[in-house]
């Protein structure tokens, strides 16, 4: 099995108020409209339901919807994996317990 030795970056990182609520205006400009978004497992809501929203606002389109529990590489590497080959940039939600960090990744192509 071949392993890709690529690491990239974040290439939109949003860590400030109403970044939540803007995170489809930041991935419309960047020309991404098939996302994947990978939430923090028992994230509240309004939390998800704000990013839901500020996405359908800018026709960007959640094509895969993802909780996750674990952070380990392992982990990561699977569910990049299993991405539908349409996705063109991956948002993460969550980050700890007071803060909420939408970052933007482009997908891993294996």
């Amino acid at each position: 099995m071949l392993r890709s030795t690529q690491v990239s970056i974040p290439t939109l990182v949003r860590v400030k108020d109403g970044a939540l609520d803007r995170v489809g205006i930041y991935l419309h400009r960047n020309g991404c409209r098939n996302v994947a978004v990978v939430v923090s497992k028992g994230l509240q809501s309004p939390l998800p339901d704000r990013a839901r929203r500020s996405l359908q606002d800018q026709a960007v389109n959640p094509i895969a919807w993802i909780e996750v529990l674990d952070n380990d590489l392992e982990s990561a590497a699977r569910l990049f994996s299993e991405l539908p080959k349409n996705v063109t940039a991956i948002v993460g939600i969550g980050g700890g317990i007071r803060r909420v960090n939408p970052c933007v990744l482009e997908p891993p192509r294996f």
